[in-house]
């Protein structure tokens, strides 16, 4: 029996688990045909689109049986699955708002589907051009027109979008928004799936080569849902969720939380906020309780002297427990007279930072290229200078105080506990970044023209420090054969082992603080 994912030679394939062995090309010129069917009348001049409505009102009428009796694990078919997607595929259509209440019924539809269904759903979004070692593989046209692609799914997250948008500006509900969410989800997966593949073609294969890259995650945020969302509400309902307090009506305990990748970074930050005033509530309303009801135990107060700011700080914030952490700050400077209202801790906060960030300190390194701090690997700072500041960071998130503490993205990558990447010494560090690149994609003579071997070397007050990548690094040189290992120890010692005991300190100082599930909501 010939193999779907091979063969060309027969159009009429069987929906199954690899793809839904449909020919692209054709779809799309099956509906192009049918919109382009027109009819005038002779008389009114009024023009008719009569093989579009028999579509519409077939699609209606199957989708209005289908959503009376929803299907349960056993009951949807492979072929059956088909008909949804060819009807999601139907772009031209669905990209008018005159549309949207079919649409709504068919994303009502793929929404309700039990997971099983929607599972194969992603793996058919997921079939696309497969690439091994940075190149394609071989296949026939045929099978390449019964490929997915991104560009298809990028089209189908776009007017999934603008239906989005135009129900919330119109109708200001989530009926029909709900169903949409849900089912970008599965384009989401999807496009996960995508980046894992990415992520892992070896670095030795040259960037030019590589993979079409995945959707970027800016695609999945919807910007009618970060303006007009009551995310304090949506919050709420999401915590629900996560206690398992999930009754009630169908959407009623809906969250875009639960979906974060459609939140931009401006409303993650601002649920983070949330959850730290929750945590924070609840911290001083149980201290009130436990010292009965003394107004000052609900309150993280530090009486700092002005001269003598890190030590008295940290001597302070080194007898504090986590839970004290997460009460509201007030700051009192000995000597001086005044009710911190918020004013003093702003002031502190500034204080604090400059102090810690002045170069006579050594922690920090600033790039000047992309005007960001990095950890100092020779720093002579113990590192509970580092936890304090992490603290710090922390205390300054629950007490709503923006920080000036220019970190490249890769810090925050890393407080979540992701492996930093090639891309992240990029944005960090593009000179650096960019040098390795050129070594990686040069099809010459490696050792003879980089003359490189397995060290890193650096200077330190200086002097000049060499570090080994590897036993006896230096005495292994860089070439064509092994330069993607080269690269790889690189990148891992600049960003991880040459300021484990830094980024260390730091991120268990914020993690004292902020530990919380919003946390999370920045993995997406």
């Amino acid at each position: 029996m010939t193999s779907v994912q091979d063969s060309d030679a027969s159009p009429y394939l069987a929906a199954d688990e690899f793809n839904p062995a449909l020919d692209y090309t054709e779809l799309d010129a099956f509906y192009a045909s049918i919109l382009s069917v027109s009819v005038t009348d002779a008389k009114s001049g009024d023009v008719s689109f009569p093989l579009l409505v028999s579509m519409l009102n077939g699609m209606r009428a199957l989708l209005n049986e289908l959503l009376m009796r929803p299907l349960g694990e056993g009951q949807v078919s492979p072929t059956l699955l088909r008909a949804v997607f060819i009807m999601l595929e139907n772009a031209e259509l669905w990209s008018d708002p005159s549309h949207y209440d079919e649409l709504a019924r068919l994303l009502r539809f793929v929404a309700a589907l039990p997971r099983v269904a929607k599972k194969l759903l992603v793996s058919w979004y997921q079939d696309v051009e497969r690439w091994t070692a940075g190149e394609p593989l071989r296949l026939s046209e045929g099978r390449k027109r019964r490929m997915y692609s991104l560009e298809r799914l990028e089209r189908l997250l776009g007017f999934l979008q603008q239906f989005i948008s135009v129900r919330i500006f119109d109708r200001k509900d989530l009926r029909d928004v709900v169903p949409a969410v849900v089912v970008i989800s599965l384009l989401h997966e999807a496009n996960e799936h995508f980046g894992r593949l990415y992520r892992a073609i070896p670095l030795s294969v040259p960037r030019s080569a590589k993979a079409p890259v995945p959707l970027a995650y800016q695609l999945f945020n919807n910007d009618a849902v970060n303006e007009l969302a009551d995310l304090k509400q949506d919050f709420r309902r999401w915590m629900m969720q996560q206690q398992g307090q999930s009754a009630g009506a169908p959407g009623e305990l809906f969250s875009f939380s639960k979906y974060n990748f459609i939140l931009d970074a401006g409303s993650k930050a601002t649920l983070l906020k949330y959850d730290a005033a929750v945590q924070m509530q609840a911290q001083y309303r149980d201290s009130l309780l436990a010292n009965g009801m003394d107004e000052r135990a609900g309150y993280l107060v530090l009486e700092v002297a002005r001269a003598n700011l890190i030590p008295d700080t940290m001597r302070q914030l080194a007898n504090k427990q986590p839970t004290d952490l997460k009460k509201p700050l007030k700051i009192h400077f000995k000597g001086e007279k005044g009710i911190d209202a918020g004013g003093l801790r702003k002031e502190f906060f500034q204080l604090i930072i400059a102090e810690l960030f002045d170069p006579r300190f050594g922690m920090f390194l600033l790039n000047e290229e992309t005007r960001t701090l990095r950890f100092n690997p020779d720093s002579m700072e113990s590192t509970f200078e580092f936890e304090l500041l992490g603290v710090l960071l922390g205390i300054a998130i629950y007490n709503s105080t923006i920080l000036d503490m220019h970190f490249p993205q890769v810090v925050y990558k890393q407080l979540l506990g992701q492996k930093p990447t090639l891309d992240d010494l990029l944005d960090a560090q593009p000179s650096l970044a960019k040098g390795l690149l050129q070594l990686l994609e040069f099809d010459g003579d490696v050792e003879a023209v980089f003359a490189r071997d397995f060290t890193y070397s650096y200077e330190s007050y200086g002097a000049q420090v060499v570090v080994p990548l590897k036993p006896d690094g230096d005495q292994i040189p860089v070439t064509k054969e092994n330069r993607a290992e080269f690269v790889q120890l690189y990148v891992e010692h600049v960003l991880e082992k040459s300021v484990a005991r830094q980024f260390g300190a730091f991120s268990r100082g914020f993690l004292r603080v902020c530990g919380g599930p919003a946390l999370q909501l920045f993995r997406s």
